[in-house]
């Protein structure tokens, strides 16, 4: 498809993030999107309206120290879904992973694609808090600064995209910014998340403006501003009375630190808390139910009647993946023969049915490593490219034989058949009982070919931030964090940050995927610089979101740079399966399961819906509602 005259408006549905050459030519308007500019009314029972100036309670773990997720110390869940509201984005994305403008924009433009340019034509109401307009200058700081910081943030994939941008200018007193790219940058719709404003931050700096909380610093250019903070305890999003758009319906967001699941589900209860996230073995048994169900109809409307506090629930899976993880940086785990008799020795249907299917049934075995949060299919969120058929014992004898090593006295694998056994360390977090049993059965699923795995514990917040990035182990079990771009996922598996302490001698098996004699990491586009041995944000996103492995392939880096630039969806996914075949053909890991999960709320509280981003439940937050019985003689519910 050509253009058809000098520029096209850009599609805001781009399904699964994948940015179509033909959509970017097509025109469409911030009416179609689902928030704020078109807010969706409650479906309300018989008997029912709208309850004004409510306040919803959320529980969660912790509270922000740093307001700006554009920061190290700011880029964790919980201050994305308490900024989701305060700061402006150009685009959100909706759980059913259509990229949606906001209420920031009137258009968003293309101007051509080679190079690609974007015209965005600013709300002339948008302001901040203080009165000062949101401006193309909140977008050339927003850029700037990025380009500083990016590549030490736990969420750094978008990094390639602030580097593409050869420009940004501002025209029509800032409202009409003009963005010029180097090159194609297919997820440009996810740029500029979090906008802070330019006018405090460059006054007071990037990260210091927005340590702790003062309202003069920490304005707001959303629906909600930031009324109280007790650090550590609870903090209060209100309606901010400067906002240019719609009002929110709800007055007031209380957010209150719960740190176990039992309290959590006990608020719930009482009706202390109106919305929480838990895992799926964090209910006693009964208490939801399984699945999707919640009180309906006349059953809710009785309830809710009745003065008692029903729940309703959907389950879901968590944006983490575990995975059984080699160390490319070890003699022994380097070679691909051996990482390759393990997974031909595992049948991940079983671990996966003996450990995280009996919490949760509807988990099941990962068919792929590069998979976009939340897009379920029956097998976890969406794949990029199916599992090859890969547990094969027999052919995992071979493969150790081939690697030097065969059975001997006492039925274990020895090198040479009479030397020592074979024998191998599997790192994993303690506190963890599906992943202990996983632990379990890989251990009896390798011994039964003759390998002893020794199985050592330590909490997931030390593995993540010191065992893994250090290279302090052999196997691993682990999470590893599932995005909602492709760009996430890409630092996993092409930015090494082990010390690399064993190169100094030759590979046991010459394989592509180990980093060679002083060599360094092919240098791609999102490659950051956080150093040697560590993993920025890991433990607060509680994930791996480097490539802990000591993995560097140029071809696998050169599929991901091509589908980043890719303006075609067919064409981006592609390169994409190319690059998780490759994956698959060099043994990275070993992908298992995500964990079960599910979001609680009041059956009063409408109109919640969850985004694949870290922004969870929060992304449409001014469109909640919560319900209330109309008065009945003389009695109010």
């Amino acid at each position: 498809m050509g253009l058809t005259g000098p520029s096209q408006k850009v599609s805001t549905r781009l399904v699964a993030t994948l940015t179509a050459l033909a959509f970017l030519l097509t025109a469409c308007s911030p009416s179609g999107r689902t928030s704020s500019s078109s807010t969706t009314r409650p479906n309300l029972p018989k008997g029912y309206e709208v309850k004004t100036g409510s306040t919803v309670t959320v529980a969660v773990r912790s509270l922000p120290s740093n307001f700006n997720p554009g920061t190290p110390a700011g880029d964790d869940p919980v201050t994305q879904m308490v900024m989701a509201q305060v700061w402006p984005s150009p685009f959100v994305t909706t759980p059913s992973f259509e990229m949606a403008s906001t209420d920031l924009l009137l258009s968003a433009e293309v101007h051509g694609v080679s190079p690609l340019k974007v015209v965005y034509d600013l709300n002339p109401k948008a302001t901040w808090s203080n009165g000062t307009p949101i401006t193309a200058a909140d977008f050339s700081y927003d850029w700037r600064e990025h380009l500083a910081t990016s590549a030490l943030l736990p969420d750094a994939g978008l990094v390639a995209g602030y580097r593409d941008i050869a420009s940004i200018v501002g025209s029509d007193g800032g409202k009409t910014v003009t963005v010029t790219f180097n090159q194609p940058f297919a997820q440009w719709q996810e740029l500029f998340s979090y906008l802070p404003p330019a006018e405090v931050a460059t006054r007071y700096g990037w990260t210091k403006a927005f340590e702790g909380f003062s309202s003069s610093k920490v304005l707001s250019g959303g629906p909600f501003e930031i009324s109280s903070f007790r650090p550590g305890h609870e903090l209060t999003l209100s309606r901010n009375p400067a906002y240019w758009g719609p009002a929110p319906t709800i007055a007031h967001i209380r957010f209150v630190v719960e740190r176990s699941g039992a309290a959590t589900l006990a608020g719930l209860e009482r009706g202390t808390i109106s919305l929480a996230e838990l895992a799926a073995d964090a209910p006693s048994p009964g208490v939801l139910g399984a699945g999707a169900v919640g009180l309906k109809g006349a059953a809710r409307a009785r309830a809710m009647a009745g003065g008692r506090n029903p729940l309703a629930w959907t389950g879901g899976l968590s944006s983490s993946l575990w995975q059984l993880c080699f160390n490319f940086d070890d003699p022994l785990t380097a070679n691909i023969l051996v990482r390759r008799g393990i997974e031909h020795a595992l049948d991940r249907s079983v671990i996966v049915a003996d450990s995280e299917d009996l919490v949760d049934p509807r988990v099941h075995v990962a068919v792929s490593r590069l998979m976009v949060a939340g897009e379920t299919n029956g097998t976890g969120s969406r794949p990029v490219a199916k599992a090859p058929d890969l547990y094969h014992p027999a052919a995992a004898v071979t493969d150790f034989k081939e690697a030097g090593y065969a059975l001997g006295a006492g039925g274990l694998m020895r090198a040479g058949g009479s030397g020592p056994p074979l024998v191998l360390d599997l790192l994993e977090p303690s506190g963890n009982w599906a992943v202990a049993q996983a632990g379990l059965v890989i251990q009896s699923e390798l011994a039964a070919i003759g390998i002893r795995v020794d199985i050592e514990k330590s909490s997931l917040g030390s593995i993540l931030a010191r065992r893994l990035p250090r290279g302090n182990f052999e196997l691993a079990l682990a999470p590893f964090a599932v995005g909602a771009t492709t760009a996430d996922l890409l630092p996993e598996y092409s930015d090494p940050v082990l010390p690399y302490r064993y190169l100094a001698g030759p590979s046991p098996t010459p394989t592509e995927g180990r980093l060679p004699t002083g060599g360094s990491p092919s240098g791609a586009l999102w490659q950051t610089s956080g150093g040697a041995g560590r993993e920025p944000g890991a433990v607060a996103i509680g994930a791996v979101t480097r490539d802990v492995l000591g993995f560097d392939s140029q071809t696998v880096d050169s599929y991901f740079s091509k589908a980043l630039q890719a303006l075609d969806p067919p064409a981006e996914l592609n390169y994409l399966e190319k690059a998780e075949q490759e994956l698959w053909r060099q043994v990275v890991t070993i992908p298992l399961f995500q964990t079960g999960m599910e979001l609680v709320r009041s059956a009063r509280l409408e109109n919640v819906s969850v985004s694949p981003t870290p922004a969870g439940p929060l992304w449409n937050a001014q469109e909640w509602a919560i319900l209330k019985h109309l008065p009945t003689r003389g009695r109010s519910a």
